[in-house]
């Protein structure tokens, strides 16, 4: 799973900064350096945000290739059982509850509403005894993306963040079939995170 999150945060990455680069060679091509220098902060925006989506991605991937090098756990012994596991999934429970926490007491009554939607897809991911701790981690830690991303949505980088958590999870679902209670909250609630938060896709 951490090698599709890496290779989903690749991808976005690619697909914003290609495009801004392909934008910015072809303004100094045309020698327009009148225009070139017009857009110059939105095209280096783009490829700013894109290198940093590159830049996680392949963090990502390095970091579970390393792990699955470097840790030899011994067959008898189940990785949920694992008392490291056990404390990085509150660690990150305890992070995407102050996360919400601070939602709740916006002034802004969609900012709060996308708080107990946070709050029920947190819920159904912790109680789902379908999910190993590894994937509870996993769908946790775009929680708290989204949450991140609830305190100012209409930020480029937030909505390209915000996007790619709802990808990830909605990979999470076509790759955990069995995990009914997880599946049946993005299904319930993903839609209208998505609305509040004001993504296109």
């Amino acid at each position: 799973m951490a090698y599709f999150i890496g290779l989903t945060f690749i991808a976005a990455g690619l697909a914003i900064s290609i495009p801004a680069f392909i934008t910015w060679i072809e303004l100094i091509s045309s020698f327009n350096i009148e225009q070139a220098f017009s857009q110059a902060t939105p095209i280096f925006t783009q490829l700013i945000i894109g290198s940093l989506l590159v830049t996680t991605g392949i963090g990502i991937i390095v970091w579970k290739t390393i792990n699955n090098l470097t840790t030899k756990s011994p067959p008898s012994i189940s990785i949920d059982n694992s008392p490291g596991v056990t404390l990085t999934l509150a660690g990150r429970d305890a992070a995407v509850t102050n996360t919400i926490h601070t939602l709740q007491v916006a002034n802004d009554s969609n900012t709060r509403e996308l708080a107990n939607l946070l709050i029920k897809l947190q819920t159904a991911i912790k109680t789902d005894s379908s999910l190993t701790s590894e994937s509870k981690l996993e769908a946790l830690e775009q929680v708290k993306v989204l949450g991140e991303v609830a305190k100012s949505p209409r930020q480029t980088t937030n909505q390209q963040m915000a996007k790619t958590a709802i990808r990830v999870l909605k990979g999470m679902m076509s790759e955990l079939p069995n995990a009914v209670k997880f599946i049946e909250a993005c299904n319930q609630l993903l839609p209208i995170i998505t609305k509040l938060l004001g993504l296109g896709f």
